[in-house]
């Protein structure tokens, strides 16, 4: 079980941080340094214009993480993507993380680099909890969320079934490490995992936002990957993820694994311009 507390954080830290993304210049193009509260965080920002869009990695939390669709992105809008505190150039000195921290280093982020709102939100696994978050603790402000594979609320509850051992397996790819960030944030996920009470808070944005998931169905080497079944389950969950949106479209793929975006990296390049095709040129462009 998470050893941390879910709890939010005290208001001045992010009402400070929401002032100074206000009062302070954005950063220049390319990577910047800024500084978020304790922590400095390194964050790139490339292309221009309109939309704004913004990559939230999964567990690992690398901005690298978006490398083959990063040029292509840029080349649709403005592009934010950044490395969570403790990895890469990111420091980590306010310890330990939760699901709440991390939500909010988002925001803080969004704020202290001037991001304009109306942006989209694309997020890869563990990224997909946190945008979906993000989206229902700012309404309004996102214009449209994009998944890539993303993890789900129940998702201990959907595969413990199917996959005996399923806890054991999920602790086993992180216990052990000596990267406290990549542990902590991996005990953040299993926070979400065994916090139902929490999910309805934490998970209801408005419908009005659109959403659309890209859903690896390819049965893989590893048990929570390993057959058709559960590779089925996972489809249905990742569906009930979008459902609340008026517009929600699930996109499965066979070809790929949990990277979408590295071995198949048109596809989330194809459901954005889908995505920003529905936004229409007011509200994106």
């Amino acid at each position: 079980m998470p050893s941390h507390p879910q709890g939010h954080l005290a208001g001045p830290l992010l009402a400070g941080l929401l002032l100074l993304g206000c009062s302070t210049p954005p950063p220049p193009l390319g990577t910047s340094l800024l500084e978020v509260g304790a922590e400095t965080v390194e964050v790139e920002i490339g292309g221009n214009g309109k939309p704004w869009i913004v990559c939230v990695a999964g567990v690992g939390g690398s901005l690298h993480s978006f490398d083959p669709i990063h040029k292509e992105l840029c080349a649709r809008g403005t592009v934010l993507r950044y490395s969570r505190a403790g990895h890469d150039s990111s420091t980590y000195s306010q310890k330990p993380k939760n699901f709440v921290t991390i939500v909010e280093e988002l925001e803080a982020v969004i704020a202290a680099a001037g991001v304009p709102d109306g942006f989209v939100l694309l997020g890869h696994s563990f990224g997909g909890l946190i945008i979906r978050a993000f989206a229902t603790r700012h309404p309004g402000r996102v214009a449209g969320l994009l998944s890539i594979d993303p993890t789900f609320e129940d998702y201990l509850q959907v595969l413990e079934p199917l996959v005996p051992g399923a806890r054991q397996l999920e602790r086993a790819g992180f216990e052990g490490s000596n990267q406290q960030a990549f542990v902590d944030e991996y005990e953040a996920l299993f926070g979400v995992w065994d916090s139902p009470d929490r999910w309805q808070e934490w998970f209801s944005y408005p419908s009005s936002v659109p959403h659309i998931v890209l859903t690896s169905t390819r049965v893989g080497s590893h048990p929570m990957r390993g057959s058709a079944a559960v590779m089925q389950a996972r489809l249905e969950a990742q569906a009930r993820t979008i459902a609340r949106s008026n517009l929600a479209i699930q996109i499965p793929t066979e070809q790929s694994g949990h990277g979408i975006h590295h071995q198949e990296p048109e596809l989330p390049l194809e459901a954005l311009d889908r995505l920003l095709s529905y936004l229409g040129p007011n509200q994106a462009r």
